[in-house]
């Protein structure tokens, strides 16, 4: 007769944060040795981790991405001069301009 096995109960415990894993997901990503060698030059130089160094890069990036499409949509709007009117009528009531 075969005895069956029996799981200790688990309690409910709560769940350790691990701010490296959690944060960064441990995802690896290929980059030439150039690419490495200089992000490492730049992290140096700002005295800042690599990781730091390249998130500010990505924030970079997604600003000058945001003021892109913003500077498009503002010439689109530019070509209506009705719509370029209400905008710019609405624009002063949020900045409480006359």
């Amino acid at each position: 007769m075969v005895a069956e096995l029996q799981h200790p109960r688990q309690r409910s415990v709560p769940r350790r944060i691990d701010l490296y894993t959690d944060l960064y997901d441990n995802y690896d990503t290929r980059v030439e040795v150039r690419q490495r060698d200089q992000l490492k030059q730049m992290a140096d130089r700002r005295q800042r981790t690599m990781i730091d160094t390249l998130d500010a890069a990505l924030d970079a990036l997604r600003r000058r991405e945001f003021f892109i499409e913003m500077e498009a949509a503002e010439l689109q709007l530019r070509a209506r001069p009705d719509a370029w009117a209400t905008y710019q009528s609405e624009s002063a009531r949020w900045l409480y301009l006359p």
